[in-house]
């Protein structure tokens, strides 16, 4: 029998050699990444409506593109819910200038003597009205089933 079986020389394990390393590590590296496709998930917004800019001072106009009319001054996306809260003494009278037929998830009135107007909208959510003499002034599209609630005057 000869002394060199299997990798052992005289009693013991001969060192890897160089070739044998680096075809170990080519072996690890071409392992296949598999990857799972998760399902569809859209984190829906709340957006408050203030008329003004966060860090103070007027609006540039009261339309709802116009990221300094919402807390945040962030603007509203396609689907978020949008609140008028009680307190707002800035651009009560505004309009939305997102392109017809934009969707949103729903209204809410929190406070009162709003008048909304300008493009016609999508709505999937409903609209709340806890205020008074609130006024919606665009064509609304309902995008689902959904309720309309008014717990205040007219």
């Amino acid at each position: 029998m000869s002394s060199q079986v299997a990798g052992i020389v005289a009693g013991r394990m001969s060192k890897p050699t160089r070739n044998q390393i680096l075809q170990k590590r080519r072996q690890r590296c071409h392992r296949r990444l598999l990857v799972e496709q998760l399902e569809d998930r859209r984190v829906l917004a709340v957006f408050t409506w203030d008329g003004a800019p966060d860090a103070g001072g007027a609006s540039a106009d009261a339309n709802w593109m116009t990221a300094t009319n919402w807390v945040g001054d962030v603007a509203p996306s396609v689907g978020g819910d949008l609140v008028f809260p009680a307190g707002v003494t800035a651009n009560k009278t505004n309009s939305n200038n997102y392109p017809a037929g934009t969707a949103f998830g729903s209204i809410q009135f929190l406070g009162s003597s709003y008048s909304l107007g300008g493009n016609a909208a999508t709505l999937s959510g409903g609209i709340t009205n806890s205020g008074s003499n609130n006024q919606l002034g665009f064509g609304l599209t309902l995008g689902a089933s959904q309720t309309f609630a008014s717990g205040g005057g007219a």
